[in-house]
């Protein structure tokens, strides 16, 4: 029918416009920011553990007390830098740090769309990599809303990415030096960056393997890496951290190299189990710990990007070769030090997997593309379509999600209506906030004696004895996921 060929026709045409618009960087950065501001807006007032750490910190460095700031954390750059900005402005201390890590999001995406668009030429692949980023739920809906240093250390990374492989197609100096200040950059929010700096000179060696191997030791990029490497090690170890933290972490790795010589770390009262136990424990529990890992980063990726990222695996696109070897160098180290985290201190979180899944990102965009644009197999218009929809619905999840309430939010809620003139918490710093208390009192609170105050909220991960707070009485008790919140009031 005429009319309905006619109404397919605007149809492409209207799609190919919205695509065409979103295939710019500025436009498509703009847009992410915009979600990803609307992400931070709809979990207003929410805070992690951590956050509310290095707003303390922070707060600390406003006023002026720096050594009481670095009794709470011994990598202070990122806490310094909210405090600092709170100093001259007198700004709500928690919007700052939310302002900051925008700022720091919007200078990973932008290299990350850069990154994209220096690999593949064609302006298009800027709207596969924003529609991927947008889709990402651990990113846009759980991370990028988040107080947590780590998003200096994406800004710094993937911005170094980028310099590294504008070097290795220019060789202009001025890249070298950008790589190394950005991967110092990334330093000062997480010293794990420090790592990257190592493993990139390696892969420069690799990728100038028609060089020899004296003129790369006397060459400029490799005297800047190694000057990089001393310059931020000086930093941390004179001004910040105790360097008797590395035997420390240096014993944890070798203990864990003998994880097959010991045993007896799991107990069980089925007794042919038990000889299994004793026989094969820690052989067990890297199993164990194995397959967590292993969850930990499939659940995070999800269906549809494991997807879409295995496809380009078993696709090996030529055009893109010399610019996977180095994305994939960075993210396989970065799982390794996830991993190394895992089997030394038993910590896993999803956020720690984020560094590795940026780099991820930049592979299954392309994927993404080369489905759209270039694939030719039979029902490919139904996995296009499916895709599509599939993404989408992972966007409108981010658009329409709604305030996440967990206990403490409960908690600081029924404290708001409570009227006390002195209250105490024991581990319970963020129920104080979501009380709404200014971050001073929160601070102050910790240091109460018991004695002094009107009001007790305590917070442990088990039952909590009541009775053994002489002079106090529970009148109220929260409970959700084996964590316990009893607020307590002095008896009359």
């Amino acid at each position: 029918m005429p009319g309905s060929e006619s109404l397919k026709f605007m149809m492409r045409e209207f799609t190919e416009l919205i695509k065409n618009n979103l295939s710019k960087t500025e436009i498509m950065l703009f847009v992410v920011m915009t979600f990803a501001a609307w992400s931070v807006w709809i979990q207003a007032g929410a805070i992690n553990k951590d956050g509310l750490l290095y707003l303390k910190q922070a707060f600390f460095f406003s006023e002026g007390k720096t050594s009481e700031a670095l009794l709470l954390f011994p990598f202070p750059f990122y806490s310094y830098l909210i405090g600092s900005i709170y100093n001259h402005t007198g700004v709500s201390i928690l919007w700052i740090a939310h302002g900051v890590n925008l700022l720091l999001f919007g200078v990973t995406t932008f290299f990350y769309l850069k990154t994209l668009r220096l690999i593949d030429n064609r302006s298009s692949v800027v709207f596969y990599g924003g529609i991927i980023l947008l889709s990402f739920m651990p990113i846009m809906d759980d991370y990028v809303g988040m107080l947590v240093r780590d998003h200096g250390m994406w800004a710094g990374c993937i911005a170094a990415t980028y310099f590294f492989l504008q070097a290795q197609e220019t060789d202009n100096k001025k890249y070298y030096f950008f790589w190394n200040f950005s991967l110092l950059f990334a330093a000062l929010f997480r010293p794990e960056a420090l790592v990257f700096l190592l493993v990139m000179p390696f892969l420069e060696f690799y990728l100038q393997k028609n060089k020899s191997f004296k003129n790369l030791i006397v060459s400029f990029r490799f005297i800047l890496a190694i000057f990089s490497l001393t310059l931020i090690f000086l930093v941390y170890s004179i001004v910040v951290m105790d360097l008797n933290i590395i035997p420390t972490v240096l014993q944890k790795i070798l203990n864990t190299a003998t994880l097959f010589n010991q045993s007896d770390v799991i107990a069980t009262d089925k007794f042919w189990l038990s000889f299994l136990l004793n026989d094969y424990s820690k052989m067990i529990l890297l199993g164990g710990l194995t397959f967590i890992f292993i969850y930990k980063w499939i659940a995070g990726l999800g269906v549809i990007h494991l997807s879409i990222f295995l496809f380009g695996l078993k696709n090996n696109f030529s055009f893109i070769a010399k610019y996977k070897l180095v994305i994939f160098s960075l993210a396989a180290t970065s799982l390794f030090l996830v991993f190394l985290n895992l089997i030394t201190v038993y910590v896993v979180s999803g956020r720690y997997f984020v560094m590795h899944w940026w780099w991820l990102l930049l592979i299954i965009a392309l994927s993404f593309q080369y489905i759209d644009v270039s694939l030719n197999i039979k029902c490919i218009k139904l996995i296009r379509k499916l895709i599509y929809l599939m993404l989408l619905v992972l966007i409108l999840n981010t658009v329409f999600d709604s305030k996440k309430i967990n206990v403490e939010r409960l908690a600081g809620d029924y404290l708001r209506n409570q009227d006390s003139s002195v209250i105490k918490s024991v581990d319970a710093d963020r129920v104080l906030f979501y009380a709404g208390l200014p971050l001073d009192s929160i601070i102050l609170s910790s240091s109460i004696n018991v004695n002094e105050a009107d009001i007790l909220v305590i917070q442990s991960n088990s039952d909590i004895d009541v009775s053994s707070f002489n002079g106090f009485e529970e009148i109220e008790r929260f409970i959700k996921n084996n964590k316990h919140i009893s607020i307590m009031k002095r008896k009359l």
